[in-house]
């Protein structure tokens, strides 16, 4: 197709200069396009033209949303006017090597992703690059951006080949921006002003970070699983932040925001009050760690450190959501002070056997599940257990929970070898608390109100079951194939309605 400079209707001379929106959509057959004086290509004008190879546009300044989407033969372009890409402008140009874009300012979201042949980007205008941009260019292995100050989230995701990045100009990195860039080795950023979220995530290979003077905003550790990052270098003239031995703290060194995942047993310096959210995620050289003063442990803070064996935290009093999550080496946690344990805090730390925690009063959803070597535990002041926080803990043979008012959804299931529960203040039994739990024989719950549906189901060796007179709802099959059940006592002087799921043969023994 050759589009022509003018046109005549009615014996005047109309210009071209636009094509409109899906002008040439799902033209299959299409292999060129020549448009000498378009200035504006228009919303997914050539979506789907997947024969399409080469496009000849030297006039134009903006190309809109999703215009080329789709031209899976497309190998190369050249827009030396264009100012503007739009959204999704080349989204699976699969056969795209080259962008020649020397006036373009602005790329729109996801304008190149999944072009995965394209291996160099000059851009020496752009000073804006949109949220996921090139995300998943696997061949790319170089940029060029020496005007862009605002890199979006996600905006070069999943780009293997990338080496080195030179940012002189860039203020604003965005969220999960170069996370997966797992061959990225050196990173330029002078003027940097923000590094959002996981930023640099997985970037295996980047060894040293340099933070400027001018970097005001963390949020949270950009360096998550950096695997061989050995040091953070901070400016000393930086108003917020700090850095000891390639740690990076907070400006007054409360908190620990990121640790180099290649370092291992560094100490904690003695004003750490705070471990920042992810500040020690995958590092997998860290065996011990001391932290006498921190009083609280942020978010997933030491999640899948493997070699984790011991940790000393007498000051801790909040553990959070995730914290130990996967630490598969951990054998034991003693931590007097902590009121409240988050969210599957030691989920699958599959080599925890024993815990004390005399202050807890709170034990989030999941917090032990799938420990699998856990043994007993020690938490005299809990109040509340939530959903699954000792679920699949196969070695835990016996619980004592003096304080505990409620027990969470499937809070206690599949714990294969819990013989006795004695839960003298328990008010509320989850649904499914205690299924599958096939080694237990006896049940203490003198202050209990509510069973929960299924909360005893295949408890094969439950012989006894005495239901006080407290209780006023029990759940759909709440002793569902206790084969083992013979005797049931009520305490009640009103009969409840309810399906419990006993057997015949156990309702004929019921005092």
């Amino acid at each position: 197709v050759v589009i022509p400079a003018s046109v005549a209707y009615n014996d005047r001379e109309y210009a071209v200069t636009t094509v409109g929106d899906q002008a040439f959509d799902t033209c299959f057959d299409l292999t060129s396009v020549e448009m000498p004086e378009v200035t504006t290509i228009g919303y997914y004008a050539f979506l789907n033209c997947s024969a399409l190879i080469s496009v000849s546009m030297p006039e134009v300044r903006m190309i809109g949303e999703g215009a080329f989407r789709a031209c899976r033969a497309l190998t190369s372009v050249s827009m030396p006017m264009a100012t503007t890409i739009g959204d999704e402008a080349f989204v699976h140009c699969e056969s795209l090597t080259s962008v020649e874009m020397p006036s373009v300012t602005t790329i729109g979201d996801n304008a190149f992703i999944a072009c995965y042949a394209l291996t160099s980007v000059e851009m020496p205008s752009v000073t804006t690059i949109g949220d996921e941009a090139f995300y998943a260019c696997g061949a790319l292995t170089s940029v060029e951006m020496p005007s862009v100050t605002t890199i979006g989230d996600e905006a070069f995701y999943v780009c293997h080949a990338l080496t080195s990045v030179d940012m002189p100009s860039v203020t604003t990195i965005g969220a999960y921006a170069f996370a997966h860039c797992g061959t990225l080795t050196s990173v330029s950023m002078p003027l940097v002003e923000t590094l959002s979220y996981l930023a640099f995530e997985y970037c295996e290979a980047l060894t040293s970070v340099d933070i400027p003077a001018s970097c005001t905003s963390i949020v949270s550790n950009p360096f998550v699983r950096c695997t061989d990052l050995k040091k953070i270098v901070v400016d000393e003239n930086n108003p917020n932040y700090s850095s000891v031995d390639g740690v990076l703290y907070d400006k007054g060194k409360t908190t620990l925001i990121s640790w180099p995942a290649a370092e291992g047993n560094i100490g904690i310096i003695p004003s750490v009050t705070t471990i920042g959210d992810e500040a020690f995620v995958l590092c997998e050289s860290l065996t011990s760690v001391s932290m006498p003063e921190v009083m609280t442990i942020g978010d997933r803070a030491f999640s899948r450190c493997y070699q984790l064996t011991s940790v000393d935290m007498p000051s801790v009093t909040t553990i959070g959501n995730s914290a130990f999550y996967d630490c598969g080496a951990l054998k034991s946690v003693d931590m007097p002070s902590v009121t409240t344990i988050g969210i599957k805090a030691f989920y699958r730390c599959g080599f925890l056997r024993s815990v004390s925690m005399p202050s807890v009063t709170t034990i989030g959803d999941n917090a032990f599940g799938g420990c699998y070597a856990l043994t007993s535990v020690d938490m005299p002041s809990v109040t509340t257990i939530g959903i699954g926080a000792f679920g699949d803990c196969d070695a835990l043979t016996s619980v004592s929970m003096p304080s505990v008012t409620t027990i969470g959804i499937s809070a206690f299931a599949s714990c294969d070898a819990l013989t006795s529960v004695d839960m003298p203040s328990v008010t509320t039994i989850g649904i499914s608390a205690f299924n599958f739990c096939s080694a237990l024989t006896s049940v203490v719950m003198p202050s209990v109100t509510t069973i929960g549906d299924k909360a005893f189901a295949l408890c094969e060796s439950l012989l006894l079951v005495d239901i006080p007179a407290s209780v006023t709802m029990i759940g759909i099959d709440a002793f569902e194939w206790c084969s083992g059940l013979t005797s049931v006592y009520c305490h009640w002087q009103e009969p409840l309605e309810c399906y419990p799921g006993f057997t015949s043969e156990v309702l004929m023994n019921a005092i």
